[in-house]
């Protein structure tokens, strides 16, 4: 399984290069260096997809999500809460 992680790092992060703005590909490297145990590196890759597209709904879910699994419950309801702003029907 690591190394299919490390396959999908590869490819995200070169796909970055030929698409440095899409916020899609910020919230997979954030999974990726997750899984990987990069949290501080995870984070900013979510934290990025977040200042490319603020108002994608999924983005602040994910991050949310991964807030959550840190611990830091109190940013994980404020990104939920920014969600359904977004999109009230989530």
């Amino acid at each position: 399984m690591l190394y299919l992680i490390e396959c999908f790092q590869e490819y995200f992060e070169k796909a970055l290069l030929y698409a440095p703005n899409y916020y899609y590909l910020e919230i997979n490297l954030g999974v990726v260096y997750s899984a990987l145990g990069d949290f501080p590196k995870g984070e900013a890759h979510f934290q990025r997809a977040l200042q490319l597209a603020p108002l994608f709904s999924g983005g602040h879910h994910r991050y949310a999500v991964w807030l959550e699994k840190q611990g830091r419950i109190d940013d994980a309801i404020f990104h939920l809460e920014k969600e359904l702003e977004i999109a009230p029907g989530n």
